[in-house]
């Protein structure tokens, strides 16, 4: 009896806050977009294009054909200097429509690498080979997920 009552309130104070939040945004001025995937990366002197070669096969394959799958709006790979010795220099941005898409993502770029290693099996022992062999020569700062704002004018 007293779970169900907290199921209840729980229910309640969700959609209370779906409600409020909704029409908090509706007073905003802008409107939110797209949803990036990043990636900082810091890269070992001298192996910036090992790194990046290490990357364009497998990730080029997938996504894009995740791209003309419509799983992903796009992706980009920016490269720069460090500013200092302990900051990252590539940064890695795949983009979905919105959150929502995030669902359903995994089991599509699955299916997706499956079709392009012939197995998934194939798909994540190579994943595998190529993420212990960039381990070498980088190290991952951080992941983010970040939306757009598009302000309303």
């Amino acid at each position: 009896m007293f779970k169900k009552k907290l199921v209840h309130l729980v229910v309640g104070a969700m959609l209370l806050g779906t409600i409020c939040t909704a029409a908090t945004a509706m007073d905003k001025n802008y409107k939110r977009g797209s949803v990036w995937s990043v990636t900082l990366v810091k890269v070992d002197p001298g192996k910036g294009d090992d790194y990046l070669d290490s990357l364009k096969d497998a990730f080029m394959r997938v996504n894009d054909e995740a791209i003309k799958e419509k799983v992903l709006l796009s992706y980009k790979i920016l490269v720069g200097d460090a500013s200092n010795s302990t900051d990252w220099n590539v940064l890695i941005m795949t983009e979905a429509a919105n959150f929502a898409a995030l669902d359903t993502m995994e089991a599509k770029m699955d299916a997706i690498a499956a079709k392009a290693y012939g197995s998934l099996d194939k798909a994540e022992a190579s994943d595998k080979e190529a993420m212990t062999n960039r381990a070498k020569i980088r190290t991952i700062y951080g992941d983010k997920m970040l939306q757009e704002i598009h302000f309303v004018k």
